[in-house]
């Protein structure tokens, strides 16, 4: 994305904005990246709906209007003030089978059922995945992520009892009900997210982010180490990253888009040279005339932390290496189609809503060959590297900030697949090949619920 959002405002006719089809006329036919317009449908976005999982996704712009429905349902603030996903069930509610209190932003990690687990432990919650990285900002805090879960895929998980490690490497992954449709795979209208929050420093201008309130887990030093304590700390968080999973009519592997906050970092340039400055200007992540060779270093084995103030440093400089998840300077239909309706969306949103500080970087999926999810299943032991569409070189600035330029690493489905699974613990048995694999809170709460006498 080009982030000079006022000037890409201009290149599109307001007469194109209004006339564009709805959601469900759209998928009717292939929509060429520069007619990838947001349907008037959507606004205001108070009253956006949810998007549904059904339709001739046979575009690049179907998926990204899909990603893009998505994003503004799900922010959407309800009756108790809180954004439509923050009220979703987190992974603990799957981990411990309860949904009572499952709601709300608690950013710190908390014992799963009959795990004997410690309450101190590492940086479970401000890892990042792969490389396990701590994004740190330029006020000295860590980024805090959670994951969140629609109802159905909750209900749906708790019920067939996919938390438990002994029914994931005992259940048959082939299995299929009286009307021959695979039991062990998600389905249509599932949801699963992953959202990047920073804490808002005192007296910090927070116009322009969505914010919410949450108890975060503190950070202390213990023999050489930082981890969590089991001390708290209430703050604000603002949203600066969002990652958004859905199942949709025929794609088992899921459709895997990327949200972020306009001022988290710049893009590369075309043909960026290492030693030349990304941008002359300041972001949430990045200082004015940083270079490549000091953007996204993960400095987490050299990480100092001040136990009373919880500032760790040093503090990280981040640049986006792949503008919506393809090289600097790509034309394909697929880029176009993003910037187009990135841009048609903050053009039809009102001037005052939060969602025009966002944008899509891009989205994920691969080749469908059914309109129907069952008929179309993953290949299982799988790592998923063919037959990618969309933007195969998506990461998110704030979630994948150090493994952008790890070409093991550089796309969604290098982590979520269907290969076995091995957890980093010695004494965890791997969990089998199996199509549920491809969300990794199957594969946490594998670890997370593993009985206490593996853990001794």
């Amino acid at each position: 994305m080009n982030l000079s959002r006022s000037s890409a405002i201009t290149c599109i006719a307001i007469s194109a904005l209004f006339s564009t089809p709805s959601l469900s006329d759209t998928n009717q036919k292939s929509i060429k990246g520069s007619d990838c317009f947001a349907p008037s449908s959507w606004f205001p976005v108070t009253e956006t709906t949810e998007p549904s999982p059904q339709g001739n996704f046979n575009s690049n712009c179907a998926f990204h209007l899909w990603s893009w429905q998505a994003f503004l349902w799900l922010t959407e603030v309800e009756e108790n003030g809180l954004l439509r996903f923050v009220n979703f069930p987190t992974k603990e509610a799957v981990f411990n089978d309860d949904l009572s209190n499952s709601t709300g932003l608690n950013l710190k990690v908390r014992t799963a059922k009959s795990t004997g687990i410690e309450t101190e432990t590492p940086l479970n919650e401000i890892n990042q995945a792969g490389t396990g990285g701590v994004l740190v900002d330029h006020n000295g805090r860590a980024i805090y992520f959670s994951q969140h879960f629609n109802p159905q895929m909750t209900a749906r998980i708790i019920a067939s009892d996919w938390n438990s490690p002994e029914e994931l490497n005992s259940l048959d992954p082939n299995a299929v009900d009286h009307n021959s449709r695979l039991i062990n795979i998600f389905r249509e209208g599932d949801i699963e997210l992953k959202a990047a929050w920073k804490i808002v420093a005192p007296g910090e201008d927070t116009a322009g982010f969505f914010t919410q309130p949450a108890t975060i887990q503190k950070l202390k030093n213990r023999n050489g180490k930082i981890i969590t304590s089991n001390r708290t700390e209430k703050v604000t968080v603002a949203l600066v990253g969002l990652h958004v999973v859905g199942w949709i009519e025929g794609h088992t592997e899921a459709v895997w888009a990327s949200f972020e906050h306009v001022k988290n970092a710049p893009d590369y340039q075309v043909n960026q040279g290492y030693k030349s400055a990304v941008s002359n200007q300041n972001f949430t992540f990045y200082t004015a005339n940083t270079t490549p060779q000091d953007c996204n270093q993960n400095s987490v084995d050299s990480l100092t932390l001040n136990e009373k103030t919880q500032i760790l440093s040093p503090i990280t400089q981040v640049c986006r290496q792949y503008p919506s998840g393809e090289v600097a300077g790509s034309t394909s239909d697929n880029v176009t189609a993003i910037n187009t309706l990135n841009t048609s969306v903050w053009q039809q949103a009102h001037a005052t809503d939060m969602v025009q500080n966002y944008f899509e970087v891009g989205a994920i999926w691969q080749t469908s060959n059914s309109e129907f999810l069952d008929q179309n299943p993953l290949p299982l032991n799988s790592t998923l590297q063919t037959n990618i569409l969309g933007s195969p070189l998506l990461s998110n600035a704030t979630i994948e900030t150090f493994t952008q330029n790890v070409q093991s690493l550089n796309n969604c489905f290098s982590c979520h697949n269907t290969t076995q699974f091995q957890p980093e613990d010695p004494r965890i048995k791997p969990m089998q090949a199996s199509r549920l694999s491809v969300s990794h809170l199957i594969k946490e709460a594998y670890i997370a619920n593993q009985p206490k006498t593996t853990k001794d």
